[in-house]
Order: C-alpha cells, then structure tokens, then sequence
C-alpha cells in the first residue's frame, strides 16, 4: 500500500513539473531573448507568437493539455480528473489567462465524453483537443443559482431557440462550439444541445459577468438540429459537470494564490493552498459535488491583502 502511494506522488510530481515547464513557457511566449525549456511534450511554441486567445488555446491544445484525462482510445493521453484538476492550478500560476481557456475547454470536452450522443462525440472530440475551436457549457460554468435555458418552439418545420446566456470565456467571435440547456415546452426536463457559432440568429456581445470576460449570447430563433441533441436529461449532466467545472474553478483560484505568494516565505500559506487544491482534485476524482476547497481558497484570497488585487488584474477572476 505504500510503495503504491509512493508510485502515485512521484507520478503527480512528475506531471506538475512538465506542465509548470509548459506554462512557463507559454507565460513567456512573448518575452526577448527567452528560450523555451524542454518538456516530454515537444519544445513548445514560437517567440514571435501573439498571445491572444486562439494563439494560446492552440499552443495548449499543442502540448496536449486539453487530453489530460481523456482516454487514450478516444485520442486523450489518459490520467485523472485529479490530474486535470492539478493542471489547471499550474497553468494559472504561470499564465492566468491559459488557465481559464484550459478550464473552459476541459469543460466542454468532458460534455462530450459524457455525451449520449456519441456521433456529435467524434465528429468535435478532435478539433477541441487541438484547440483548433474554443469552447465552453453554459449550464456548468456561470455561477447561477439557476440555470438560464433556451426556449424551444416547434414551427412545424423544425424546432427554434430563443434565449440568453451570461458571459463565456473561451469563445472566439463566430468560431466557437457551446453546450447549451434547452426547454422544449413548460415543466419538461430541459435537455443539452451543442451550438455552433455558424447558426443564423445568434447575437454576440462581449461582456464580463461576475469578473469573467468573455462573449455572452442571445439566440434568436436558431434552428435547433435535433441531431445534436447532448443528452435528453439535461438537469442531470448539468450537476455531474458542475462537479468538475467548480474543482478546476477551485485550481484558477489556487493558481492566483499561488502566483500572488511565489515570493513570500509563508510554508504555513504555501501549505494551505496545497492541501485546499488537494481536496478539490480528490472532489472532481469522486465525482461528488462540494464547493468547500472553492470557498476556502476564495476566503483565504481575501485574506490576503494585495492577492485579490493580483487576481483581478489578470481578468481571470472566475464566474
């Protein structure tokens, strides 16, 4: 039992290194004269690379972070929740922005590898592991207490959307993929059905809601594909989602105590942020929703007189 505890921690702290090398990396992008160190991935990214959003996401699809925890036969590199959960503290460390865009895009992916839908599985898996498109869920990642839904309506010829989503970060201005909740008609279960940015009638506007930047949507009478039908019981995949959607929010929170303490000679601080990121990954591993490691981090953030500054000046505080 305790050489195979042992095994795992060398393994976790391996993992850790090589994706702090990545997110160092990718946090220097644009720096002069800055070479990329090596990783067990390939030497990552080019120096003259804009960092803006579908650069980054490229660069992390590049260096296989959106495949953690994704099964080998499905394209992924395999591992954990517990790993993804991890590697998002490191990347926001390192690069706050990347670490919302991985959140995001994890979040999306896993809609997928859930899916009942295994159709609509394989025909997006690839291109959201390569970051080729951003992604998000819009019932599993705004912190609502409840979950805006898209009306749908039969015409006859077909259904049609109507409805309004907060903010989302990750979404490029009409390239972008979206899991959204779907009523089809009053007290009925909603369903999760995948949106493209191709659709007619979808308005997009940059917004920022609760501190997260990103495009909030309104459809207009958007075709619904009844093809791309996610899952029939909405509600229920929403609350396994949210699961991991609130310990990688936890791990974005992590990354910016971490990243506002790198200096400080605190091991009891240091200590605390590691065991509050520990449990939340044990949370997304269990599959058990508990927002405790989230609200714990939060508290102690603001504690911390000048972390919260640190948090709000990268943008990536998170909904």
């Amino acid at each position: 039992m305790e050489n195979t505890l042992l095994v795992a921690l060398s393994r976790q702290m391996s993992l850790e290194r090589q994706i702090d090398i990545i997110a160092n990396n990718v946090a220097n992008t644009n720096t002069n004269g800055f070479k990329a160190s090596k990783s067990l991935f390939e030497e990552l990214f080019e120096r003259t690379a804009k960092t803006n959003r579908a650069t980054l996401r490229r660069q992390l699809g590049k260096e296989g972070l959106f495949r953690l925890g994704v099964p080998r036969s499905l394209g992924g590199h395999g591992g954990t929740k517990e790993d993804v959960v991890r590697a998002v503290a490191v990347v926001a460390k390192r690069h706050p922005k990347s670490g919302v865009l991985l959140a995001s895009q994890r979040l999306l992916i896993e809609v997928l590898l859930q899916a009942e839908n295994i159709g609509v599985m394989e025909y997006q898996l690839p291109d959201l592991l390569d970051g080729h498109i951003g992604g998000n869920c819009a019932s599993s990642w705004p912190n609502e207490t409840a979950v805006s839904l898209a009306d749908a309506r039969d015409t006859g010829r077909g259904w049609r959307m109507s409805g309004r989503f907060p903010a989302l970060p990750n979404l490029d201005r009409n390239w972008f993929v979206v899991a959204v909740p779907v009523a089809f008609g009053t007290g009925k279960p909603y369903s999760m059905v995948l949106l493209k940015s191709e659709e007619d009638g979808i308005v997009q506007r940059d917004e920022a809601s609760h501190g997260c930047s990103g495009i909030a949507l309104e459809l207009r009478n958007v075709f619904l594909r009844e093809d791309e039908i996610l899952f029939s019981d909405g509600k229920s995949a929403a609350e396994r989602l949210t699961v991991l959607s609130e310990s990688m929010k936890a791990a974005l929170v992590a990354g910016a105590l971490r990243r506002a303490v790198n200096n400080v000679e605190n091991n009891s601080l240091v200590s605390a942020i590691d065991n509050h990121l520990a449990a939340a990954a044990r949370v997304a591993a269990q599959g058990r929703f508990d927002r405790g490691p989230r609200v714990a981090f939060e508290q102690l953030l603001a504690s911390l007189q000048g972390a919260s500054a640190c948090v709000l000046s990268t943008g990536m505080a998170v909904a």
